[in-house]
């Protein structure tokens, strides 16, 4: 009996060490008090949504940040939007890094046929500073409030969006896989939904070219060009169902101003690692 009363005493005790562990949190000021989080924490969520392993380069010194500047809310009783306005402060860079490993697998027999991958999903970068808009859209069920649709807008107040991703095409050479056809993309905004099958992100570009193209006015036009007619055909990006789903739960918290927002922990999140390295996104 004694042996009993002690195990239970040491269990009721020890259990919050035994709690599921989780990812960053944020705090949600909405523009009253000023409080900026780490870009890192506000980012979290692209290491969820993506369906392979992944990994995060910073410069060393980064001093990146973002902080809620406003909101507003709109409702006519069974529907709501809200807007939060956003700013990403300091300096210096942030590469997410994802692996084709799973999508090798899955399309070999395409591969040893001498197919390609096309615009595969290497990395989504942020450089610099900026300004962004969060657009939650959502309705009243029995007294209820569920989020149907989060979007995140970077180029707000007409400053250029400081998100950029990188895609490749794949192929197999010599039994090697080959990385061809580098672009870098821009990114206006990304958008995620309730529902729809398979979970996936639509994304808006705002430029597009070549990840070795110049940086001058001529290629900088003929990447706006591109990015405007990528955006006609562009499919949306297959992401993981949970990474939707916190997506959902984080704008479902912004609808009810919640003072803070905990991530579930990003478990294909490799490592992190504080580099000196240039950033290869290109303005």
């Amino acid at each position: 009996m004694y042996l009993r009363l002690t195990a239970a005493l040491l269990i009721f005790l020890t259990h919050p060490l035994w709690a599921s562990p989780t990812g960053p949190t944020i705090h949600l000021d909405y523009g009253r008090c000023g409080i900026t989080n780490p870009l890192q924490n506000f980012t979290y969520f692209i290491p969820l949504i993506a369906p392979e392993h992944s990994m995060i380069l910073t410069n060393l010194g980064n001093t990146q940040g973002t902080r809620m500047t406003g909101y507003s809310f709109r409702t006519n009783g069974s529907s709501f939007t809200m807007e939060c306005d956003f700013e990403i402060l300091g300096d210096g860079f942030q590469k997410n890094v994802f692996s084709h490993d799973h999508l090798i697998r899955l399309r070999e027999k395409n591969l040893q046929a001498g197919e390609s991958i096309k615009h595969a999903l290497s990395s989504i970068n942020l450089e610099g500073r900026g300004f962004g808009r969060m657009e939650i859209i959502g309705v009243f069920t029995n007294g209820t409030r569920s989020v149907n649709q989060i979007s995140l807008h970077f180029n707000a107040r007409n400053h250029a969006s400081p998100v950029t991703v990188e895609l490749t095409d794949l192929a197999r050479s010599n039994n090697v896989i080959r990385q061809e056809n580098e672009i870098v993309a821009r990114v206006n905004s990304l958008t995620f939904h309730r529902g729809g099958g398979t979970p996936k992100m639509d994304v808006s570009l705002d430029s597009l070219k070549a990840k070795n193209a110049q940086d001058t006015p001529w290629q900088n036009f003929v990447g706006s060009i591109e990015g405007a007619t990528a955006n006609l055909f562009l499919p949306p990006v297959t992401i993981d169902e949970g990474g939707r789903q916190t997506m959902l739960d984080f704008g479902l918290a912004l609808s009810k101003l919640q003072d803070g927002f905990t991530f579930p922990v990003a478990t294909r999140l490799k490592e992190v690692k504080a580099t000196n390295g240039i950033p290869t996104a290109s303005r």
